[in-house]
């Protein structure tokens, strides 16, 4: 997909949250893409690029804010607070709109209802690796190892302990190939 063409998507999009009586021609005003992990990491540098872009393209200033905290959460929840007027946008992620939905008991928001998606920028498969000689094998059985030995254990995921409470899920829920 091109920039222009992202750029037009991502405006049309927002547009449709602009209130309808403003005379003045979208964007009259900074547009704001929140991005809901930490500044550096992969999903900051995206919104910058994309953000970057969208400023050329659009002839207005694109601003990329890192909301932070709890997963994701707090990100989400700044821009469902926010005026809906098309000037605060989320960078949503398979990790917001996904995982987030159902590792918690009590959601903290529903990510088909409080949002338009507007387009689709990025597909990123997600790898599960371990050492050669990680002895399980599949993921019912890494789970099962993580819950014995989590103390022991060293992972590298995005949010503190989502990758275990997934696993759990999994394993729990019966979801996880044997």
């Amino acid at each position: 997909m091109t920039g222009r063409r992202l750029a037009l998507l991502v405006a049309a999009g927002a547009a449709v949250w602009s209130v309808a009586a403003e005379a003045q021609p979208y964007p009259a005003r900074p547009i704001t893409i929140v991005v809901p992990y930490a500044a550096g990491g992969v999903f900051d540098t995206m919104a910058r690029i994309i953000g970057a872009r969208m400023g050329e393209l659009l002839g207005q200033s694109v601003i990329v804010e890192n909301v932070t905290g709890a997963g994701g959460i707090i990100g989400v929840q700044h821009v469902i607070n926010a005026k809906p007027d098309g000037y605060t946008v989320l960078l949503g992620t398979v990790g917001t709109h996904a995982y987030l939905q159902s590792i918690y008991r009590k959601r903290r928001y529903d990510a088909v209802s409080d949002f338009t998606p507007v387009t689709l920028f990025s597909d990123q498969p997600m790898v599960l690796e371990g050492r050669k000689d990680l002895p399980p094998t599949t993921l019912r059985n890494l789970s099962r190892c993580l819950n014995r030995t989590v103390r022991r254990c060293n992972t590298a995921r995005q949010a503190l302990d989502q990758l275990r409470i997934l696993l759990a899920r999994c394993s729990t829920r019966g979801s996880a190939s044997t």
